[in-house]
């Protein structure tokens, strides 16, 4: 018997010697800048805490320079260990949370070290610790996602995918993945089973699919099912299997709640747990008690910016300072939903004059509801408030009241529950909210039916993180304008 291997066998082997330094660079281009970063947030944490502490400890310095490498040593570990790394296809949502335990995990880890190790720690040391685990709490989040969203505008940045099933699912699933980079995966190729079916035999569909993964050099393949096949896409994952470290499976129905979702064997057969989260009256306890915090931190901050944009609406138009309309929140119950106008007095009669003579604007005044140049706005101070949404700042009103929530839906109007069709019944469940997710996601450039969907989504897959990280989202669209007009 020969113990020489064939070229084939070679070839094979050499294909797969290229694609593990392929798997290997581009884990070392995702995952280092993201270790940066994570150091970074560590060491400005710590060094504001220096600061701080230093006013109370004026007599002691440099305590940094003994907490920070160990600190540092310990995130390394613990931040590897728990997968603050294994961000492919993971919601920012849900590595907010992942963050937030690691990071708290890294510190306490750091203070008891302190406490059991060091005889020698002072109190200043140990406040310094504690300081730190609260600034970067405020601090690590944000760098995270301005960091992946940077990153994700980079060629070189992400894990390679292929993406295999039905043609038009397929080709759904990886526009999809193009359109949210920021999960970290590169659709590099798409094999319909149009192709997978041309050939014929068994060995051909393993060379075909090993050609496929090496050539692309794809450490992940994305398996497009359709629902109404379950058998033949079972026995597909065990074929793709075999062929890449990691196969993800999205089926055709887009609506199921993911973020949450939890796969439980009953007793060899697969089922999915999805909790109804919004059913739960501790976490809706928890919600309302997140948004009456953030808007008593922030009172003294927006308070004058009130008064300010009170005063200037008041001198730029006659009429009143504000403006209701009114909106069906939670449960059906109806709610006057307020604003600072933007609007000269006689809007409507405005509005219906311009499209009289603007006909070809009817359409999208009708499908949208907006107009990119609405002759409405006041001059001046009207463009400014509704371009930074600072308009609906007297809404937090209605939030002290009950009426709507910091995030959540978008509040709709009597004439718009036909539209939202089966999902109505979903936004009943939930307190609509002054931002939400469709505002965070192309504003006003988004469809209709893009906000339907959005608002369904953030029904189905609420969580408290899921509200933090739509807030953090907001900050930016609202400073960066985007989509606004």
């Amino acid at each position: 018997m020969s113990i020489v291997a064939s070229p084939k066998e070679q070839d094979f082997e050499l294909r797969i010697s290229r694609r593990s330094k392929s798997e290997f660079l581009q884990t070392l281009l995702t995952v280092v800048p993201m270790m940066v970063t994570d150091g970074v947030s560590i060491v400005v944490a710590m060094a504001l805490a220096q600061v701080l502490v230093g006013t109370v400890f004026p007599e002691v310095h440099y305590a940094i320079t003994r907490q920070l490498l160990p600190l540092l040593a310990i995130a390394i570990v613990t931040f590897t260990i728990g997968g603050a790394y294994r961000i492919c296809g993971l919601h920012p949502s849900q590595e907010l949370r992942r963050i937030a335990l690691l990071d708290n995990t890294s510190l306490l880890l750091l203070l008891v070290a302190n406490l059991l190790l060091s005889e020698s720690s002072t109190s200043y040391e140990l406040s310094l610790i504690c300081l730190t685990l609260v600034l970067l709490n405020v601090i690590h989040p944000g760098v995270r996602l301005a960091s992946r969203t940077l990153l994700s505008t980079q060629p070189w940045w992400g894990w390679s995918v292929v993406v295999v099933g039905h043609r038009d699912h397929a080709q759904r699933v990886m526009r999809h993945i193009e359109k949210n980079a920021e999960l970290a995966m590169r659709p590099v190729r798409l094999l319909t089973s149009d192709e997978f079916q041309a050939v014929t035999t068994t060995p051909e569909k393993e060379q075909l699919a090993r050609e496929t993964v090496a050539k692309s050099h794809a450490t992940i393949v994305v398996m497009a099912v359709e629902d109404s096949d379950p058998a033949s896409y079972c026995s597909d994952i065990d074929f793709w299997s075999t062929q890449a470290k990691d196969v993800i499976i999205v089926p055709s129905d887009f609506q199921w709640p993911t973020l949450w979702t939890e796969a439980r064997d009953i007793g060899g057969i697969m089922g999915l747990h999805a909790r109804a989260k919004l059913l739960s009256h501790w976490r809706l306890l928890a919600k309302r008690l997140l948004d009456i915090g953030l808007i008593i931190l922030f009172a003294p901050l927006l308070f004058p910016i009130c008064l300010l944009i009170a005063a200037l609406v008041r001198l730029n138009s006659r009429g009143p300072v504000f403006f209701g309309h009114k909106r069906i929140g939670r449960l059906g119950r109806t709610f006057m939903a307020w604003k600072f106008r933007s609007m000269i007095p006689n809007a409507n009669e405005v509005l219906e004059n311009y499209l009289k003579e603007h006909p070809e604007l009817r359409a999208e005044w009708e499908r949208d509801h907006k107009l990119k140049d609405d002759p409405r706005i006041i001059p001046g101070v009207g463009h400014i408030i509704r371009k930074f949404s600072l308009d609906e700042l007297p809404q937090i009103w209605n939030v002290l009241r009950g009426d709507m929530s910091l995030v959540g839906p978008r509040p709709i109007v009597d004439s718009e529950i036909e539209k939202y069709c089966d999902v109505f019944p979903l936004y009943l469940k939930v307190t609509p909210g002054i931002t939400g997710l469709w505002q965070v996601s192309g504003r006003n450039n988004t469809t209709y039916q893009e906000r339907i969907t959005l608002d369904a989504f953030y029904v189905r897959n609420w969580s408290p993180w899921l509200d933090l990280y739509i807030l953090a989202r907001t900050i930016k669209t609202v400073v960066l304008r985007e989509g606004a007009y």
